[in-house]
C-alpha cells in the first residue's frame, strides 16, 4: 500500500506563523527596519514554540521580508 508524503506539523505551524508576523507588518503599517521584538516577545505574542518561531523568521528572511540582529538589543 502506498502512502502519501507525511504533513510536517512543525513547518506548516511555521509557515502559518511567518504568514502572521507578515500580516502583522502590514495591518500596523512598519516602515523598513521597524523593531518586531524579541525572540521570547515574538514566542509570547503568537503564542508558538521557539522551533516553530525560528523557523518562521527563517521563512520571512528567505524572502527578504525581515532581519535579524543577535546579541544585546537583539531581535528581529
Amino acid at each position: 500500500m502506498a502512502t502519501g508524503p507525511r504533513l510536517d506539523t512543525t513547518s506548516l505551524l511555521a509557515r502559518w506563523t511567518a504568514r502572521e508576523i507578515q500580516d502583522w507588518i502590514v495591518t500596523e503599517g512598519m516602515p523598513v527596519g521597524a523593531f518586531l521584538g524579541r525572540e521570547a516577545d515574538l514566542q509570547s505574542r503568537l503564542q508558538v514554540s521557539r522551533p516553530t518561531l525560528r523557523a518562521a523568521i527563517r521563512f520571512l528572511e528567505i524572502a527578504g521580508r525581515v532581519a535579524t540582529k543577535s546579541g544585546v538589543g537583539g531581535g528581529v
